[in-house]
């Protein structure tokens, strides 16, 4: 019986790495001593150990078993797609605290200025630093895009446990930074 814990565990954790991967450049990465890496969002630690979300759930490492951990750097750290969204979720489910959630396209045009002239800026880096972000191509995420009533982008909302405030996305760096303080958070 233990022996079919153990190998299901670590199918999930192989299965967990897989799939979510493309996620490594922004979340927190726990490396273990038998020299694999899991990265996802940290939810809990303690003495004992850490867990941490992947996405499909979270896993649990004991301290024995980690050789370091490195946090991401909430400056640059954008999740994306349906599966950022999630870890967001979860995150949000943890933490209490709101996060942002940006729909655009590739093709754009407003969508990449609102991206050079706002939330590229220092000042927005800044004010976003610790704020769980995440960015959502709304060709590729459709259904996502729908359940949250976007109908034109570029779109940003900041979701909260007490409901979605909507941020009007043709401002100036300023009036962003006033919308997000009066949507919640702590910027």
């Amino acid at each position: 019986m233990p022996l079919r814990r153990t190998a299901f565990k670590t199918l999930m954790t192989l299965l967990a790495t897989l799939i979510f991967c493309g996620q490594a450049a922004h979340a927190d990465t726990v490396y273990l001593k038998n020299g694999r890496k899991m990265s996802g969002y940290i939810v809990r630690q303690n003495d004992e150990g850490l867990w941490i979300n992947v996405g499909a759930g979270e896993l649990g490492f004991k301290t024995a078993q980690i050789e370091r951990v490195e946090k991401s750097d909430k400056t640059t750290a954008w999740l994306t797609g349906s599966s950022g969204h999630q870890m967001a979720l979860d995150k949000q489910k943890a933490s209490g605290e709101p996060f942002v959630l940006y729909f655009s396209a590739n093709w754009c045009g407003y969508c990449r200025l609102f991206q050079k002239d706002v939330l590229d800026t220092q000042r927005v880096g800044d004010a976003l630093q610790n704020v769980v972000k995440v960015r959502v191509n709304v060709d590729a995420d459709k259904s996502l895009a729908g359940e949250y009533g976007v109908q034109g982008i570029p779109f940003l909302t900041v979701v909260s446990k007490g409901g979605n405030k909507r941020i009007n996305t043709g401002g100036s760096v300023d009036d962003f930074l006033r919308q997000c303080r009066e949507a919640g958070l702590k910027v």
